[in-house]
C-alpha cells in the first residue's frame, strides 16, 4: 500500500513536471511571462521530484523496517521481516541510494528539462504567431 501511495506521487510530480509549461506557455499569452513562469515552475518540480524520489525511497526503507542509521548489515535489517529482507538489502545498496546525491541529480535533470520548457514555450509562441498570420494574409 505504501508503494501505491508513494509512486501515485510520483507520477503526479513527473505529470505536472510534463504539463505543467504547456498549460502555463498556453495561459500566458505573453511569451516572457509565460517563459519565465514556466521556466520557475519546471526548476522548482524538478528539484521536487529528484528530493522527492530520495525521500520516497527512505520511506519505503522505513516501511519495510530498516534502521537507516545502522552501521552494518544486520543493524539495518534487524526489523526486517524474514521475507522482505532480501528485497530490503537490494534497496539499501542499490545505485539509486549509493549514488550521488539528489541535488546533483537534479542538477543534471535540469539540462533535460529546462530545455524542454524552453521549447514548449517557443513552440506555442510560434503557433500563436502562424496563426495570427494566417487570419491576417486571408
Amino acid at each position: 500500500m505504501v508503494e501505491v501511495l508513494l509512486d501515485a506521487v510520483t507520477l503526479l510530480l513527473l505529470l505536472g513536471l510534463v504539463a505543467g509549461p504547456v498549460w502555463i506557455c498556453v495561459k500566458q499569452p505573453g511569451f516572457p511571462s509565460g517563459f519565465t513562469w514556466s521556466f520557475v515552475v519546471v526548476v522548482g518540480l524538478t528539484i521536487l521530484f529528484s528530493w522527492w524520489r530520495d525521500y520516497a525511497l527512505d520511506l519505503e526503507l522505513l516501511a519495510m523496517g530498516v534502521d537507516l542509521d545502522g552501521f552494518t548489515t544486520d543493524e539495518r535489517m534487524r526489523g526486517v521481516a524474514p521475507h522482505l529482507r532480501d528485497q530490503a538489502e537490494r534497496m539499501v545498496f542499490s545505485p539509486e541510494r549509493l549514488g550521488v546525491g539528489w541535488p546533483i541529480k537534479a542538477g543534471f535533470a535540469l539540462f533535460v528539462s529546462v530545455p524542454y520548457a524552453m521549447a514548449v514555450c517557443c513552440i506555442i509562441w510560434l503557433l500563436r504567431a502562424m496563426r495570427k498570420w494566417g487570419r491576417g494574409a486571408g
